[in-house]
Order: structure tokens, then C-alpha cells, then sequence
């Protein structure tokens, strides 16, 4: 369990216990059903009611598809990071911990609807696969007072552990995997399993004729070089459940996933029961369905012509962000993220490809490394660090690399350089809610312009280079996403 984990499992562990705890650190607690909440202050207490019924929302379809019953669900919700997030666990006791920000929109790869309800749609998915117990399950339950929690200064507590809660030794693949496909599913399609992202990832695998892990190498070498945090073990469960699903139907996904009395504890085990092969051969079937699969859908791409492009660096760049060309030195300046390096923002030559290190990044963020924004005239780049927690604004000099932080805790991302008066605009995310704001020059204070209505979002901004007009993308509680003007004269 990770230290943000146990941080608040301790909270809530004060905010069940001790009503004066309560008051004293401004908890406060709501509960309904078989549901308890727990939130820090008031500010976001108008989203209690709405939260509490995507809970029920997504518990009552998993009690019905899973004939799941259980006790008691906790749930934290917080504002301490600049972007939405959660998290679930089953020891103790069942806590899904939830980030009440917008989350990121980058590249697409979370396509959803509401994001409360996709949040719970997932998380309650880890809840309810790892939860549910058959009699024998229960008998070890009963016999060490409950869930047992792992501890590895005592070894043999994984042996407990596993014996109350076996299904939560799979490995990553295996819970992300059916995560990712009931959020899809009871979202009518609109999830990660159907999303472009994963679309894209697969098929630029196989056009570069690079091979599709083994089941091995997914956590071996798959696992070292992902700098991204676990992104292949969704990657690939979610698209490996989802062949599952296609090939053999739901009901046998069901059964294998399913802790039922006739059901097998080791996951792998369930799984030859299931589909009367071992994983290992399933998933090599799958490998080379996927990479058929994918050649078909290249073989009808190549019908038609494609735009022509001729790289620039020799090697790939990871995570990067929002290029912003500079004419006068015909260069490139980005963001940069990969395995080997420091997270750093970089000046590449056009022509050579060279690539030239100007500052680092703190903090770096997944998929595009920072927000970052360009002031041609002024000769200076604005990043945000600190983009884990509470957004900071950074000025860095291009001549001498040389940065500082020219406003703290501006939790201001998508950030955009006017070049009529040096002002910077960008997405505030606060209380839940996403705020276009503008920075006046010298940036020690931001002004709300414009905040969206709850559960819609704003991203992508550009600016003209009139300074007059600000493009933007709006999206919607229905996943859908409109390209909206604003004219900065008003």
C-alpha cells in the first residue's frame, strides 16, 4: 500500500472513530446504505449527493451481473492534485479513493462519459472481483477475523492474505483488464476497450512490425521499460479481455472472472477451467489474431494515399508536449519524457535533429510531460511543474535555460501565450470544477473568466497570433467534445 494509501486509510480510520477528530481536522462524513463517504471541508460538499448515487448506480449493476453482496464500501474523495484519479483497494475493508478534478483529456486515451460514474464503473470493478468470496473464502475470513492486509515485514502474511482474498493476487493485466472492460460496457461502448488510443497503440505496434509482448514479457520487459506507470498492463489487459469476450462470449468472461463455489482461487487456474486451454496459449492466440487483425485494417489504410512525413530526430521522444516552433531559429521547443533521461524541456534543430537541453521539468506529467506555452518576442518559454499536486507557473529564459516560478500553486494547466499583452490563459481545475483564467503579466495573480457548468470540461487552448480570438475544446457529460471560440475582445 502506497504512502497516499495509508495517509488515507488513516483519515478515515479518525473520520469513522472520533467525531472530535472530526471537527478538529474538518472531515466530514456522509452515509447511505451500505456506502460511507468521507470529505475534506465544505467546499465540495455540493457534489456529496451526486457522488453518492453514481455509487449506487454502478454497485447496483455490479450486485446484479456479479450477484455480489457485501457490507460496506468507504469512499474518500479529494482535491489534492490538479487532475482527477482513483484508486480502489479490498484490505482491510473495501476503499475506493477518488480525485474530484477533471482528468486528463491527452490524446484520447479515456474516452467516458460522466466522470463520476466511469470512475465508480471501474474502480467498483476492482472492489467487487477481489471482494466477492465463495464458503471457503468466507471460513478463512472467519478464521483471521477478516480481510488480512499484507505486511511485508511479516512474510508469512501473504499466505494470509491470499487464503481470504485470493483474487487479488492477479497480476495487473488480469484487474485493469475486465476494469477497463466494464467501463466500457455500462457505458455503451464509450470506454477504453473501444477507444481510439488503444486502436492507434496496437496497430502502430504491428505496422512497425515490432512483436506483441508474451504473457511473460508483459511482466518482464514490459514492465521495466513502462515509464508510464502501468499503462501496459492496461494496454494490454483491456484489449486481451476484450479478444476474450469477442471470441468465446460474456458468459464464459463472466465465469472466468466470477468467484463462485465451483470457481478456482489462482486466477490461472479458473482460467483452464474456464477455457479449457492454459492463459499462456490463449494469449499467444490472441497475439496473432491482433496482429492479423491489424494488417487487415493496414491493407485497407493503404488503399488510400497517406499524408508523407520525413522525421526529424532519429529516435522516438516518449511523452511530449505541445510543440511551439520558433521561426527565427528554426528550431522546435518540447517537453520531453523517456526512459534514460531527467523529464526536461528541449530546443531541436530542424534541419540536424539536434536535440539541446534547456531546462528540467519537476514533476513531469504522463503522456505529454507538461503544459507548455511560448513567447517568441520575449525569447521565454512558461511550463507548469509540480503537475502531480498543485500546479506551479515557470518562466524559463531560452538563452540561458535559466527558470523560476513566477506564481506557485496556480493549479493552471493547457496553458496558452498571448502575444498582444503578454497575459497567459489556461484550464484552472478547483473544486471540481474547470475554470478558463487569465495570468496578466508579471503573473502574480489569476483572474477567473469563465467557469464551466459541472461535469463539462475545458482543454486545448490556442491563441491567435492577433491575440484576438481563443480556441478551445469543450467536452460534454455525455463524452461527446465541440470546438468553441472565444473572442477575447469580450
Amino acid at each position: 500500500m502506497s504512502i497516499p494509501t495509508r495517509l488515507c486509510c488513516l483519515l478515515l480510520v479518525l473520520a469513522i472513530t472520533a467525531k472530535v477528530q472530526l471537527h478538529a481536522q474538518n472531515i466530514s462524513k456522509v452515509s447511505k446504505e451500505n456506502l460511507e463517504m468521507v470529505y475534506f471541508g465544505k467546499r465540495y460538499s455540493y457534489l456529496v449527493p451526486h457522488v453518492v448515487q453514481t455509487h449506487l448506480n454502478a454497485m447496483k449493476f455490479h450486485q446484479s451481473l456479479w450477484d455480489y453482496k457485501y457490507d460496506k464500501t468507504y469512499v474518500i474523495l479529494t482535491d489534492f492534485e490538479d487532475s482527477g484519479h482513483g484508486g480502489a483497494i479490498v484490505t482491510p475493508f473495501n476503499l475506493v479513493i477518488l480525485g474530484i478534478e477533471p482528468y486528463s483529456f491527452a490524446f484520447s486515451i479515456i474516452p467516458s462519459n460522466e466522470r463520476f460514474q466511469w470512475l465508480f464503473n471501474h474502480e467498483l470493478t476492482h472492489v467487487v472481483m477481489a471482494d466477492k468470496a465463495n464458503s471457503k473464502d468466507q471460513m478463512f475470513r472467519r478464521l483471521f477475523k477478516g480481510k488480512v492486509l499484507r505486511n511485508q515485514e511479516q512474510p508469512i502474511s501473504a499466505l494470509w492474505s491470499y487464503l481470504t482474498i485470493p483474487r487479488w493476487y492477479s497480476p495487473r493485466w488480469y484487474h485493469e483488464g475486465i476494469a477497463t472492460f466494464m467501463e466500457t460496457w455500462m457505458s455503451g461502448g464509450l470506454g477504453r476497450a473501444m477507444g481510439p488510443y488503444d486502436e492507434m497503440y496496437f496497430r502502430a505496434i504491428v505496422n512497425q512490425k515490432e512483436p506483441l509482448y508474451t504473457l511473460v514479457g508483459l511482466e518482464t520487459e514490459g514492465t521495466t521499460i513502462d515509464f508510464q506507470v502501468g499503462a501496459n498492463s492496461y494496454l494490454y489487459g483491456s484489449r486481451f479481455v476484450t479478444y476474450l469476450a469477442y471470441q468465446y462470449g460474456i458468459d464464459k468472461l463472466k465465469e472466468l472472472f466470477n468467484r463462485t463455489e465451483n470457481s478456482k482461487a489462482f486466477y490461472a487456474n479458473q482460467f483452464l477451467q474456464t477455457y479449457h486451454k492454459p492463459v499462456k496459449q490463449a494469449w499467444e492466440e490472441w497475439r496473432e489474431w491482433e496482429y492479423k487483425f491489424q494488417q487487415k485494417n493496414l491493407e485497407s489504410i493503404g488503399q488510400y494515399p497517406v499524408t508523407q512525413f520525413n522525421p526529424i530526430t532519429k529516435k522516438p521522444l516518449g511523452n511530449v508536449s505541445r510543440l511551439h516552433y520558433d521561426s527565427q531559429r528554426k528550431v522546435v521547443y518540447a517537453a520531453i519524457n523517456h526512459p534514460g533521461i531527467v523529464s526536461q524541456v528541449v530546443q531541436i534543430d530542424q534541419k540536424t535533429g539536434k536535440i539541446k537541453k534547456l531546462s528540467t521539468v519537476d514533476s513531469p506529467q504522463l503522456y505529454y510531460t507538461t503544459h507548455i506555452a511560448f513567447d517568441p518576442k520575449g525569447n521565454r518559454l512558461f511550463i507548469t511543474e509540480n503537475n502531480s499536486k498543485y500546479r506551479n507557473l515557470v518562466q524559463i529564459d531560452i538563452e540561458t535555460g535559466k527558470k523560476k516560478v513566477v506564481n506557485q500553486m496556480t493549479r493552471t494547466g493547457d496553458i496558452a501565450f498571448n502575444p498582444k499583452d503578454n497575459s497567459i490563459w489556461g484550464v484552472q481545475n478547483d473544486n471540481g470544477y474547470s475554470i478558463l483564467v487569465r495570468i496578466p503579466e508579471p503573473y502574480d495573480k489569476v483572474i477567473p473568466i469563465y467557469s464551466a457548468p459541472f461535469g463539462k470540461a475545458i482543454f486545448d487552448l490556442d491563441i491567435s497570433p492577433s491575440g484576438d480570438s481563443l480556441l478551445a475544446t469543450l467536452s460534454g457529460v455525455a463524452g461527446e467534445q465541440s470546438l468553441v471560440m472565444v473572442n477575447l475582445h469580450d
